[in-house]
């Protein structure tokens, strides 16, 4: 067999094993909104970790912060939000999330 299909003549092998694997995960792994177009409320699901201190915002098209609320996680795992949307008009808006270092944003549609 020759090197140009990848295979190499060896009389030996080794074997490699990590000393030590380091994970790293996202604070905020993923952002979803349910309804999605909704009516006169939504909840905010995420995951993050306990202690972090998280951010809600409402911006519409503008960019105007319509809406802003801080919450202290209290546990690690998928946090559930609710939020009232009587206060809004019909239209496009973004909704927000940050934990101070990272930044997770989707589109909301109120009918």
């Amino acid at each position: 067999m020759s090197e140009s299909q990848g295979v190499y003549d060896t009389t030996g092998y080794y074997i490699a094993s990590p000393q030590q694997i380091n994970e790293t995960t996202d604070r905020l792994a993923f952002l979803n909104i349910y309804p999605n177009p909704a009516r006169d409320h939504i909840s905010i699901t995420f995951k993050a970790k306990y202690g972090d201190q998280v951010s809600i915002s409402i911006i519409d098209m503008s960019g105007k912060e319509l809406f802003r609320q801080d919450n202290n996680i209290l546990s690690t795992g998928i946090q559930n939000i609710p939020l009232s949307l009587k206060e809004f008009h019909n239209g496009l808006y973004l909704v927000k999330i940050s934990d101070g270092t990272k930044v997770k944003s989707t589109k909301l549609v109120i009918r």
